[in-house]
């Protein structure tokens, strides 16, 4: 070996790039690191180096003296690579088949996902509608009062007309007549009014509305949904509380929704005590806490025995001969969808309280 130099252990074809390239850079910048292909000494056999050369120069003069090389076998290291390559090459067959595989059942998952939200579309526009006959079958239901409030304002209407037809059947009025003839058209003007409200009320209940939640005030909506109810039921002679909590004026709701929610437990309040002697509604707002507000429904009606306690909320029980048992249900589920919850507790001294307990809006 001490015969031998560097470059004849080199690969034939790595000796002119190791002459004209490796070398000089060596002798110019003192070192060189990079892979060259060795020969064996004995068998010929090609292996690759990682070789790091260096250029030793004289302490005293600063030239160089010297070259060493530090060389590193890597056909351990190649062999790393080449089963790598391979493995490599697996995997990403391996992934192409597994990913096909996910393709074909994210394909399936979305069909499904479509078929379901079609499913629960569809379900959405069957609850609607039952909504939407619940409040239909309400509002059957006070035809006959709403007829009777009607009447009231539009009697009066026509009685003012009367009069007023009656003042001018001889000629203009006197002067002194006018303002009066003008106090009664007033007066028309005011129960046609009245009129057209109570239309408005149901008018705005019975249409199916919107589906669009936003920031309501909840004491006109209660106010609006007592008026609603309270048609007709005059006779029973139903004293009617209403006390609002300013800290709960807001709610975030469908206003229709929850009129009708309002409405079916007011309305039943009102046939629970119509037999009763003390017949006395209330409804309360109350706010909770940082996150809830409360609407109490309270009467003092008959209560409800513990066999329909048990399944009240449930449809197709009803205490009601001519009843469908869905109001309650459907209060439920309309005060559930707002994020609330609805409950029944028995009013001490006669009589029954329906909670419902709602999400404060957000800040605006």
């Amino acid at each position: 070996m001490q015969r031998l130099n560097i470059f004849d252990f080199m690969a034939p074809d790595e000796r002119t790039r190791a002459h004209r390239e490796l070398l000089p850079m060596v002798m110019r910048t003192g070192r060189w690191l990079g892979e060259l292909n060795l020969c064996h000494f004995k068998t010929g056999e090609i292996i690759p180096f990682l070789v790091d050369w260096f250029r030793i120069d004289d302490s005293r003069t600063g030239r160089p003296t010297n070259m060493a090389t530090v060389s590193r076998d890597l056909r351990h290291q190649k062999k790393l690579e080449a089963d790598l390559r391979r493995l490599n090459e697996s995997l990403e067959q391996r992934v192409a088949e597994r990913t096909s595989e996910l393709a074909e059942a994210l394909e399936r998952l979305t069909l499904e996902a479509e078929e379901r939200l079609c499913a629960d579309v569809r379900a959405q526009q069957l609850q609607a509608e039952l909504h939407h006959a619940s409040r239909l079958s309400a509002a059957g239901q006070m035809a006959g009062a709403l007829a009777h409030e009607l009447n009231q304002p539009l009697t009066a209407f026509t009685n003012s007309i009367n009069a007023v037809h009656r003042m001018m059947a001889n000629g203009p009025p006197a002067p002194h007549r006018v303002a009066t003839v003008r106090d009664v058209l007033g007066e028309a003007a005011d129960q046609a009014l009245r009129a057209g409200e109570i239309i408005r009320r149901l008018r705005e209940f019975v249409t199916r509305g919107e589906t669009e939640m936003r920031i309501e005030n909840l004491p006109d909506l209660i106010r609006e949904a007592s008026h609603l109810a309270s048609a007709g039921t005059g006779p029973h002679g139903v004293q009617v509380r209403l006390s609002f909590d300013p800290r709960a004026e807001a709610v975030f709701a469908n206003r229709i929704q929850l009129q009708q929610v309002m409405l079916n437990l007011i309305r039943n309040a009102h046939e629970a005590m119509a037999q009763s002697e003390w017949r006395e509604l209330e409804v309360v707002t109350a706010r909770l806490d940082d996150k809830s507000i409360e609407i109490a429904v309270a009467d003092r009606g008959s209560g409800l025995p513990d066999n329909i306690v048990e399944h009240l909320f449930e449809p197709f029980h009803t205490t009601k001969v001519d009843g469908m048992g869905l109001g309650l249900s459907i209060c439920r589920s309309i005060v559930e969808a707002h994020r609330g919850k609805l409950g029944y507790e028995p009013n001490c001294g006669g009589g029954a309280i329906f909670r419902v307990t709602l999400p404060v809006p957000p800040e605006r």
